[in-house]
């Protein structure tokens, strides 16, 4: 067995207290003899341990961060802008070349098309949405002449409700005459705006000196009309008239200036008006939207 003792020790060494140095990773023996072994790193060692601990990190890190790496199988490129962590920047070919701005674009792209798509989505369906609003809840109507004066003036734009609409008295409504000539057709049907009188059953009758309408033997209170009917326009009607079934009787404000249910169908007129079927009404004016400067409810 070879024995190593120091010479500082050797001086003092008694014969039956021997210490034995061995080389690093040799394991402990038993202790004979008050013989003790001792497994330590050699003082070089632990010294040049302790004097510099991080050294061979330091070294990798500065020739990570001054040269490149080249993986002649991975063709690796280590970043040197970073002192630690740093993550290599892998490069695929042209084949699988990633390019975050190019993805970007793409979904931008993508999100503008969907973008189109809901748009055109929103047109159409308020075109639907329009449509069937002016098919089966409201319509635009023009005053034609000056029937309904100082109420309604020529050219004036009505907004006509015609959604579940029952008649009532008083209301203004465009109606659908069938036994007047069209203005612009030649042919028969006009629509027009009138005044409700007299509902179902009524019985409608006017003085003929001064022009009063009575409704059930009472007189009509009319602070809208423009002046009192004159006995020469009391159409060719038989009063007092009754209201047919599933009708009403109207009236234009300006009462020598309309034609109206006063003018029903006989041999001796080419036009006539009479009760208006519940059917031919087209609906209520609730509003005018023009002009501007007398827009408001009706």
């Amino acid at each position: 067995m070879n024995r190593y003792v120091p010479r500082h020790l050797a001086a003092d060494a008694d014969e039956n207290d021997i210490r034995i140095t061995a080389p690093p990773g040799t394991p402990p023996i038993s202790k004979k003899n008050n013989v003790t072994v001792t497994a330590a790193v050699p003082p070089k060692e632990k010294k040049r341990e302790s004097a510099k601990p991080n050294e061979n990190k330091y070294r990798l890190e500065d020739e990570a961060t001054l040269h490149d790496i080249d993986d002649t199988e991975d063709d690796i490129m280590y970043t040197s802008n970073q002192a630690f962590g740093y993550v290599p920047r892998v490069n695929f070919g042209n084949d699988f070349t990633f390019d975050e701005e190019e993805k970007s674009g793409t979904e931008k792209a993508r999100d503008r098309k969907n973008e189109f798509y809901l748009y055109m989505q929103t047109v159409l369906e308020s075109i639907v949405a329009a449509f069937m609003i002016l098919t089966f809840v409201i319509s635009i109507s023009m005053v034609i002449g000056a029937s309904m004066e100082p109420t309604l003036l020529e050219n004036d734009r009505l907004v006509i409700m015609r959604f579940f609409y029952k008649p009532s008295y008083g209301d203004i409504i465009a109606v659908w005459a069938e036994g007047l000539p069209n203005r612009e057709t030649g042919g028969k049907g006009e629509m027009i705006v009138k005044r409700v009188i007299g509902l179902e059953g009524d019985v409608i009758d006017i003085d003929r000196e001064t022009g009063t309408v009575y409704r059930n033997g009472k007189a009509l209170r009319e602070d809208y009309i423009k002046e009192s009917i004159d006995p020469n326009n009391l159409g060719n009607a038989d009063y007092p008239v009754t209201v047919d079934e599933n009708s009403v009787f109207v009236l234009g404000d300006n009462r020598n200036h309309s034609t109206d249910s006063r003018y029903v169908e006989n041999a001796d007129t080419d036009y006539y008006v009479g009760c208006i079927d519940l059917r031919y009404i087209m609906g209520k004016a609730v509003f005018r939207i023009y002009p501007l400067d007398r827009i408001g409810v009706l």
